[in-house]
Protein backbone atom coordinates (compact mmCIF):
# COMPACT_ATOMS: atom_id res chain seq x y z
CA UNK A 1 0.00 0.00 0.00
CA UNK A 2 2.86 2.34 0.39
CA UNK A 3 3.65 2.73 -3.69
CA UNK A 4 -0.15 3.73 -3.91
CA UNK A 5 -0.01 6.10 -1.22
CA UNK A 6 2.92 7.77 -2.84
CA UNK A 7 1.43 8.02 -5.90
CA UNK A 8 -2.10 9.92 -4.57
CA UNK A 9 0.21 12.60 -2.60
CA UNK A 10 2.74 12.78 -5.38
CA UNK A 11 1.21 12.81 -8.85
CA UNK A 12 0.92 16.27 -10.01
CA UNK A 13 -1.69 18.00 -10.39
CA UNK A 14 -0.91 18.58 -14.45
CA UNK A 15 -1.22 14.44 -14.13
CA UNK A 16 -4.30 14.47 -12.65
CA UNK A 17 -6.31 17.61 -14.26
CA UNK A 18 -8.52 15.38 -16.75
CA UNK A 19 -8.23 12.46 -16.09
CA UNK A 20 -10.97 10.16 -15.70
CA UNK A 21 -11.70 8.75 -11.79
CA UNK A 22 -12.13 5.16 -13.81
CA UNK A 23 -8.50 6.19 -15.34
CA UNK A 24 -7.40 6.58 -11.42
CA UNK A 25 -8.80 3.60 -10.01
CA UNK A 26 -7.66 1.95 -13.26
CA UNK A 27 -4.05 3.09 -12.43
CA UNK A 28 -4.08 2.54 -8.76
CA UNK A 29 -4.94 -0.78 -9.09
CA UNK A 30 -2.12 -1.56 -11.33
CA UNK A 31 0.29 0.54 -9.22
CA UNK A 32 -0.96 -2.66 -6.23
CA UNK A 33 0.36 -4.90 -8.90
CA UNK A 34 3.65 -3.46 -9.21
CA UNK A 35 4.01 -2.93 -5.97
CA UNK A 36 4.44 -6.69 -5.11
CA UNK A 37 6.49 -7.05 -8.18
CA UNK A 38 8.68 -4.52 -7.01
CA UNK A 39 9.02 -6.22 -3.71
CA UNK A 40 9.58 -9.79 -5.24
CA UNK A 41 12.53 -8.20 -7.42
CA UNK A 42 13.86 -6.37 -4.41
CA UNK A 43 13.79 -9.44 -2.33
CA UNK A 44 15.57 -11.40 -5.46
CA UNK A 45 18.46 -8.59 -5.65
CA UNK A 46 19.04 -9.07 -2.33
CA UNK A 47 19.60 -12.61 -1.92
CA UNK A 48 22.47 -12.19 -4.53
CA UNK A 49 23.96 -9.15 -2.83
CA UNK A 50 24.01 -9.26 0.73
CA UNK A 51 25.60 -12.64 1.40
CA UNK A 52 28.40 -11.74 -1.23
CA UNK A 53 28.64 -7.89 -1.33
CA UNK A 54 27.46 -6.55 2.36
CA UNK A 55 29.23 -2.58 1.37
CA UNK A 56 27.39 -2.76 -1.82
CA UNK A 57 24.14 -3.91 -0.38
CA UNK A 58 24.53 -1.41 2.67
CA UNK A 59 24.85 1.69 0.30
CA UNK A 60 21.86 -0.20 -1.84
CA UNK A 61 19.28 -0.50 0.83
CA UNK A 62 20.19 3.33 2.37
CA UNK A 63 19.76 4.54 -1.48
CA UNK A 64 16.40 2.53 -1.45
CA UNK A 65 15.32 4.06 1.73
CA UNK A 66 16.35 7.65 1.38
CA UNK A 67 13.95 10.23 1.50
CA UNK A 68 11.00 7.75 0.37
CA UNK A 69 8.19 6.01 2.30
CA UNK A 70 7.99 3.62 -0.91
CA UNK A 71 9.49 0.45 -2.34
CA UNK A 72 11.74 1.98 -5.01
CA UNK A 73 12.38 -0.57 -7.13
CA UNK A 74 8.31 -0.96 -7.60
CA UNK A 75 8.68 2.71 -8.28
CA UNK A 76 11.26 2.30 -10.99
CA UNK A 77 9.15 -0.25 -12.54
CA UNK A 78 5.95 1.25 -12.24
CA UNK A 79 7.31 4.13 -14.03
CA UNK A 80 9.46 1.78 -16.98
CA UNK A 81 6.56 -0.36 -17.24
CA UNK A 82 3.04 1.22 -16.47
CA UNK A 83 3.34 5.20 -17.55
CA UNK A 84 3.74 3.90 -20.86
CA UNK A 85 0.49 1.11 -21.31
CA UNK A 86 -1.46 3.29 -19.02
CA UNK A 87 -1.45 6.84 -21.47
CA UNK A 88 -2.33 4.64 -24.35
CA UNK A 89 -4.72 2.73 -22.81
CA UNK A 90 -6.43 6.33 -21.61
CA UNK A 91 -6.19 7.08 -25.19
CA UNK A 92 -7.29 4.27 -27.09
CA UNK A 93 -10.06 2.94 -24.34
CA UNK A 94 -10.66 5.05 -21.76
CA UNK A 95 -11.68 8.37 -23.21
CA UNK A 96 -13.98 6.82 -25.51
CA UNK A 97 -16.20 6.34 -22.87
CA UNK A 98 -16.28 10.30 -21.64
CA UNK A 99 -18.96 12.39 -23.10
CA UNK A 100 -16.29 15.24 -23.67
CA UNK A 101 -15.34 18.18 -25.87
CA UNK A 102 -12.33 17.33 -27.87
CA UNK A 103 -12.33 21.11 -29.51
CA UNK A 104 -13.15 24.36 -28.95
CA UNK A 105 -12.47 27.66 -30.34
CA UNK A 106 -13.62 30.98 -29.37
CA UNK A 107 -11.40 32.59 -31.96
CA UNK A 108 -9.53 34.65 -28.70
CA UNK A 109 -6.14 33.46 -29.47
CA UNK A 110 -5.54 33.67 -32.73
CA UNK A 111 -5.27 31.15 -35.41
CA UNK A 112 -5.84 27.64 -34.21
CA UNK A 113 -4.93 26.30 -37.64
CA UNK A 114 -7.98 27.21 -39.87
CA UNK A 115 -6.94 27.02 -43.57
CA UNK A 116 -8.12 30.60 -44.63
CA UNK A 117 -9.92 31.71 -47.77
CA UNK A 118 -9.63 28.00 -50.01
CA UNK A 119 -10.96 28.36 -53.43
CA UNK A 120 -9.19 31.54 -53.54
CA UNK A 121 -9.83 35.04 -53.32
CA UNK A 122 -8.46 38.30 -54.93
CA UNK A 123 -8.46 39.97 -51.33
CA UNK A 124 -7.90 37.79 -48.59
CA UNK A 125 -7.05 40.22 -46.38
CA UNK A 126 -10.59 41.06 -46.45
CA UNK A 127 -12.88 38.12 -47.36
CA UNK A 128 -11.59 36.10 -44.76
CA UNK A 129 -10.00 37.36 -41.28
CA UNK A 130 -10.04 36.27 -37.55
CA UNK A 131 -10.63 39.70 -35.56
CA UNK A 132 -11.53 40.75 -32.00
CA UNK A 133 -12.60 37.22 -31.10
CA UNK A 134 -14.50 36.46 -34.52
CA UNK A 135 -14.13 34.63 -37.59
CA UNK A 136 -14.68 37.25 -40.04
CA UNK A 137 -16.20 36.11 -43.88
CA UNK A 138 -16.82 39.12 -46.07
CA UNK A 139 -17.25 38.98 -50.03
CA UNK A 140 -18.87 39.79 -52.97
CA UNK A 141 -18.55 37.74 -56.19
CA UNK A 142 -16.07 39.84 -57.71
CA UNK A 143 -13.76 39.09 -54.75
CA UNK A 144 -13.55 35.55 -55.40
CA UNK A 145 -11.49 33.11 -57.47
CA UNK A 146 -14.08 30.35 -57.49
CA UNK A 147 -16.69 29.80 -60.43
CA UNK A 148 -19.37 29.03 -57.57
CA UNK A 149 -18.26 32.18 -55.89
CA UNK A 150 -18.11 30.00 -52.92
CA UNK A 151 -15.13 29.64 -49.82
CA UNK A 152 -14.72 29.48 -46.67
CA UNK A 153 -12.51 28.25 -43.74
CA UNK A 154 -11.34 24.71 -42.80
CA UNK A 155 -9.84 22.98 -40.00
CA UNK A 156 -8.70 19.37 -39.80
CA UNK A 157 -9.16 17.70 -36.37
CA UNK A 158 -7.25 14.44 -34.96
CA UNK A 159 -6.74 14.61 -31.59
CA UNK A 160 -9.65 12.63 -29.89
CA UNK A 161 -11.44 11.60 -32.72
CA UNK A 162 -12.05 7.97 -32.80
CA UNK A 163 -13.62 5.58 -35.80
CA UNK A 164 -16.82 4.30 -35.08
CA UNK A 165 -17.91 7.41 -32.71
CA UNK A 166 -20.16 10.09 -33.25
CA UNK A 167 -19.14 14.02 -32.91
CA UNK A 168 -21.11 16.82 -32.79
CA UNK A 169 -20.25 19.99 -34.33
CA UNK A 170 -21.53 23.12 -32.62
CA UNK A 171 -21.06 26.66 -34.50
CA UNK A 172 -22.27 30.39 -33.49
CA UNK A 173 -23.14 32.12 -36.50
CA UNK A 174 -24.76 35.57 -37.15
CA UNK A 175 -24.71 38.55 -39.98
CA UNK A 176 -24.41 41.98 -40.42
CA UNK A 177 -27.19 44.14 -40.90
CA UNK A 178 -28.63 43.82 -44.77
CA UNK A 179 -26.28 40.57 -45.54
CA UNK A 180 -27.15 38.36 -48.36
CA UNK A 181 -24.45 36.36 -47.89
CA UNK A 182 -25.19 32.85 -46.94
CA UNK A 183 -23.21 30.11 -44.61
CA UNK A 184 -23.28 26.14 -44.19
CA UNK A 185 -21.01 24.37 -41.82
CA UNK A 186 -20.19 21.40 -43.87
CA UNK A 187 -18.22 18.41 -42.42
CA UNK A 188 -16.13 15.39 -43.96
CA UNK A 189 -13.46 13.15 -43.45
CA UNK A 190 -10.08 14.01 -44.84
CA UNK A 191 -10.04 11.46 -48.03
CA UNK A 192 -11.47 13.40 -50.11
CA UNK A 193 -15.10 13.76 -48.44
CA UNK A 194 -16.45 10.27 -48.80
CA UNK A 195 -18.49 10.92 -46.01
CA UNK A 196 -19.83 14.38 -45.76
CA UNK A 197 -22.67 15.93 -44.63
CA UNK A 198 -23.52 19.92 -44.43
CA UNK A 199 -26.60 22.05 -43.43
CA UNK A 200 -28.63 24.15 -46.34
CA UNK A 201 -27.28 27.20 -47.34
CA UNK A 202 -29.19 30.40 -45.85
CA UNK A 203 -28.80 33.50 -44.30
CA UNK A 204 -27.97 33.57 -40.39
CA UNK A 205 -29.99 35.97 -38.19
CA UNK A 206 -28.18 38.89 -36.97
CA UNK A 207 -29.20 38.24 -33.48
CA UNK A 208 -27.33 35.18 -33.97
CA UNK A 209 -28.28 31.35 -34.01
CA UNK A 210 -26.49 27.50 -33.35
CA UNK A 211 -25.61 25.39 -36.03
CA UNK A 212 -25.19 22.06 -35.24
CA UNK A 213 -24.51 19.07 -37.19
CA UNK A 214 -23.54 15.55 -35.93
CA UNK A 215 -20.70 13.14 -37.91
CA UNK A 216 -19.73 9.76 -37.51
CA UNK A 217 -15.98 9.34 -38.08
CA UNK A 218 -16.01 5.59 -40.18
CA UNK A 219 -13.40 6.72 -42.70
CA UNK A 220 -10.65 8.54 -41.01
CA UNK A 221 -9.87 9.49 -37.34
CA UNK A 222 -10.22 12.60 -38.43
CA UNK A 223 -13.17 15.32 -39.13
CA UNK A 224 -12.60 18.60 -41.36
CA UNK A 225 -14.50 21.17 -40.62
CA UNK A 226 -15.72 23.67 -43.20
CA UNK A 227 -17.37 27.65 -42.43
CA UNK A 228 -18.86 27.76 -45.79
CA UNK A 229 -20.01 31.00 -47.18
CA UNK A 230 -21.49 31.98 -50.48
CA UNK A 231 -21.03 35.96 -51.93
CA UNK A 232 -23.16 38.19 -51.68
CA UNK A 233 -23.50 41.84 -49.53
CA UNK A 234 -22.26 42.21 -45.64
CA UNK A 235 -20.78 40.01 -43.61
CA UNK A 236 -21.10 36.60 -41.72
CA UNK A 237 -19.31 36.34 -38.16
CA UNK A 238 -18.59 33.10 -36.65
CA UNK A 239 -18.20 33.71 -33.11
CA UNK A 240 -17.03 30.15 -31.81
CA UNK A 241 -16.59 26.47 -32.94
CA UNK A 242 -16.87 23.68 -30.55
CA UNK A 243 -16.61 19.62 -30.85
CA UNK A 244 -18.28 17.21 -28.61
CA UNK A 245 -17.89 13.61 -28.41
CA UNK A 246 -21.76 11.91 -27.38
Amino acid sequence: MKLLNYIKDKIPFELKRGTSFLSIILALIIAGIFTRLGESIFDTISSYIKPYLPKVWAAFTWLTSISFDVNLIGVIVFIIILFPIYRKLDKIVLRRFRNEIVFKDDFDAGNKGWALNYWGSYNPQKTNRIENSTMIFEATESDLADTRKEFGAYIDLRNGIYRGYTYEIICKVKSAEHTTMQFMLWLHDTLGGASSINTPLGTPSTSGETIKLEFEVNVTEAIRIHLHNKAGEGKILVNGVVVRKI
